[in-house]
């Protein structure tokens, strides 16, 4: 379900893939996600899920968790060490600060952590309070882990912006007469928590930028890199972000990218697709890997394309 109060997509919707994650993160046993569970997904769906995730447990253990636990388990004392000698609750405040958001320090930022063997990348999720992310076993660069880490985070604290800032936000987007705001807008969200956690927080944590890619998408990861010196002035100011930063912004948007207007890859980022043959979504995911899609099942009506 949409918030319908928020600007369009300035507000992550309500998921149950979401909340089921989460009770997965929070449970103590399978009964107990099942017991958080009840009412989320029909009881039979509940139950099957339950089924599923019991019959593979031992399965994953075998093969994923236990050749590589001892690895795994230092990576993690290694993380949890830094957390603490690099005051990683300070770029928290600093994310808050700079969203303009405020969070309960009674509730808890959760990070769920899991082995991912001999892979030559990873992906993590935010959600809630709570921040997903694999490790690869043979990851060594934890100042870059944390960074990802906090960039999930970061996503989190701009989707718990108050309505009243949301609505800030939208305005000088819309006051703006430069023809990029719309799609400066529509990066914001991810170019803004890369510049935050993979740039920023990452050079705060290793003493030096880091010159490779940021983001594995070309217009996010070039508008994370162009706004850096922006960002950084800043969160050195600890300042909230205002419209002359919008601006300056959509500013450097124009100055350096106005080009990508005329590119697809842009103008199809963060679009919906809808079709009444399945086909096409594969098509389009291939070319167009950042697109959303509509439901497969659903064949295109009104309400669709509402």
């Amino acid at each position: 379900y949409e918030f319908s109060a928020f600007p369009i997509g300035s507000k992550m919707p309500g998921m149950t893939d979401r909340l089921l994650k989460k009770n997965l993160i929070d449970c103590q046993s399978l009964q107990d996600f099942k017991n958080r569970s009840l009412g989320l997904i029909p009881n039979a769906d509940l139950l099957e899920l339950t089924c599923i995730l019991k019959a593979f447990t031992p399965i994953y253990r075998e093969l994923i968790y236990t050749p590589n636990r001892r690895r795994f388990e230092q990576q993690l004392k290694t993380l949890s060490d830094a957390v603490v000698s690099k005051n990683i609750p300070a770029y928290f405040e600093m994310g808050l600060r700079f969203y303009g958001t405020a969070w309960d320090n009674s509730i808890p930022f959760e990070i769920a952590l899991y082995p991912l063997p001999e892979a030559k990348g990873f992906t993590a999720e935010a959600f809630i309070n709570c921040a997903v992310s694999a490790i690869p076993t043979g990851e060594k660069d934890y100042n870059g882990l944390l960074g990802i880490m906090l960039h999930e985070i970061f996503h989190m604290i701009y989707n718990e912006q108050p309505l009243t800032v949301k609505q800030r936000l939208s305005s000088w987007f819309q006051a703006n007469p430069s023809r990029c705001s719309t799609y400066a807008y529509w990066l914001m969200n991810e170019a803004f928590a890369t510049v935050l956690g993979n740039g920023y927080v990452n050079a705060s944590l290793s003493g030096k930028t880091d010159t490779g890619i940021w983001y594995n998408q070309p217009y996010i990861n070039a508008m994370a890199k162009i706004i850096y010196p922006l960002v950084k002035e800043y969160i050195t100011a600890q300042k909230t972000i205002d419209q002359d930063f919008i601006n300056r912004y959509i500013q450097l948007y124009e100055a350096n990218y106005s080009g990508w207007l005329n590119e697809l890859g842009n103008l199809l980022t963060y679009r919906y697709v809808l079709t009444d043959d399945n086909n096409d979504f594969n098509q389009i995911a291939r070319i167009y890997p950042y697109t959303s899609y509509a439901s497969e099942d659903a064949p295109i009506t009104e309400a669709t394309v509402e």
